[in-house]
């Protein structure tokens, strides 16, 4: 099969979540295979009973031989912004300042870590994100027997934030993921992102709605990009009871037009 016409598998993974959506390629794709599967856990910091979930999927030949774009929980990555310097001269350079700049905020366990850094235009600032290593060699090892090829891997937060660009503004805003376990936020500008945060959260929604609003709140206090966006799985805006009036909760009916199905399954899932 030629590579321009293999099939595509879109697979979101979270501690208690694993979303698949497989697209038949051609002249007009075509959705033929869903999968949106719990994961029997309470832990939201390990990632063994998501691979163990995984597995079971797997084990459908329905799943394999397909080009794969994963999608890995906010839980199971680390941001930080990356200062532009004209005193790096080359791609391995900008890396290893990207690591020192990871190891300066996290500490010696980015050894362990998968680092990549965004493009950007030169003096601007990159954005780095890190996930660990054995993550991604356990989903290699199920992947790879059965003819999968992962093809691309993305964070929630950076998938999140492409899939709704043109839906927010070009001149700058905070952009928000918000899943079960984990808050992500990125401060963005019409060039670049200057700040980004992740944090583990609890289970008491109320309070984390209403840390929520008191964050939109404190970004208002500048008087530019100040506007909070959140991206959330419907479950969750349908606990918020209305409360919006210090951000705005992005739905499909709202935008996200030629999103990815396994994204907006990801954001339905009840």
């Amino acid at each position: 099969m030629s590579p321009l016409w293999r099939d595509e598998i879109g697979l979101f993974m979270a501690p208690k979540r694993v979303v698949m959506a497989r697209m038949k390629r051609g002249v007009r794709p075509v959705n033929v295979a869903e999968r949106n599967i719990a994961v029997d856990t309470r832990e939201t910091h390990q990632w063994e009973a998501a691979i163990a979930t995984l597995e079971h999927c797997l084990e459908d030949e329905i799943w394999h031989e397909a080009n794969v774009r994963l999608v890995l929980a906010d839980h199971w990555a680390r941001y930080v912004i990356v200062p532009w310097s004209d005193e790096l001269s080359s791609e391995a350079e900008r890396m290893q300042h990207a690591r020192l700049c990871m190891a300066n905020t996290f500490g010696d366990i980015v050894s362990q870590w998968t680092v990549t850094v965004s493009e950007s235009a030169p003096g601007t600032a990159q954005v780095a994100c890190a996930i660990p290593s054995a993550l991604l060699e356990r989903i290699r090892m199920l992947t790879e027997p059965r003819g999968l090829r992962i093809k691309s891997v993305q964070p929630h937060l950076i998938a999140a934030f492409n899939g709704w660009r043109a839906r927010l503004p070009r001149g700058g805003a905070w952009f928000v993921t918000l899943d079960e376990g984990s808050l992500a936020a990125a401060h963005f500008t019409a060039t670049q992102w200057d700040c980004v945060r992740s944090v583990r959260i609890g289970d008491d929604w109320e309070v984390e709605l209403k840390r929520l609003q008191t964050f939109g709140r404190l970004a208002r206090t500048s008087a530019e990009g100040s506007k909070v966006y959140v991206d959330a799985p419907q479950w969750l805006r349908n606990q918020a009871n209305g409360a919006h009036q210090d951000f705005e909760w992005l739905t499909e009916e709202t935008g996200a037009e030629g999103a990815d199905r396994f994204t907006l399954l990801q954001r339905m899932y009840a």
